[in-house]
């Protein structure tokens, strides 16, 4: 599985936490047409989902994730034949991002390091944040996460990152 694109920030925080779920679709569902505001990370814990972002088609696998880049049209272009189920959480930079390729990200890596604080003040550190916008990760290693967070953000509903994520 070929990734060439990264989701880069920079930021002082982590990204919004805007909302959580888990979706089953049967045999014959489709992933529904939409355009999102935000950046959707899907993570497929059973079956197979088959969607189309742009003008890219896609092919996601139990343990399998895909980040969906907001403003783009997406749709799922065919049914998985099987029961698919996966969870997703939807969430917003803190500041401004863009999609780069590993070719952009080189040439990057080779621009000087800017000075946070030229003598005017103590400032927040900001943090430059990257995430290949596609990747396998164990299921194992996230579906209790994703109870977690959803069952955090059933109770507290703050429409932040549940903080026992990181603990």
């Amino acid at each position: 599985m070929e990734n060439d694109a990264w989701l880069c920030f920079k930021s002082h925080s982590l990204p919004g936490y805007i909302s959580s779920g888990k979706v089953v679709y049967g045999a014959d569902d489709k992933h529904p047409e939409r355009i999102f505001s935000t950046f959707v990370a899907m993570f497929i814990e059973e079956g197979i989902l088959y969607f189309t972002e742009g003008d890219a088609a896609y092919t996601l696998k139990p343990g399998e994730w895909f980040i969906q880049t907001p403003g783009i049209r997406h749709y799922g272009h065919q049914a998985g034949g099987v029961k698919t189920v996966f969870h997703f959480v939807h969430f917003l930079p803190q500041g401004q991002w863009q999609i780069e390729t590993h070719a952009s990200r080189r040439e990057q890596a080779a621009l000087p390091v800017r000075q946070l604080d030229r003598g005017d003040g103590v400032r927040l550190p900001q943090f430059e944040i990257q995430l290949p916008m596609r990747g396998i990760f164990p299921i194992s290693d996230w579906q209790a996460l994703f109870m977690r967070l959803q069952t955090e953000h059933a109770q507290g509903g703050r429409g932040d990152w549940p903080t026992s994520l990181f603990s």
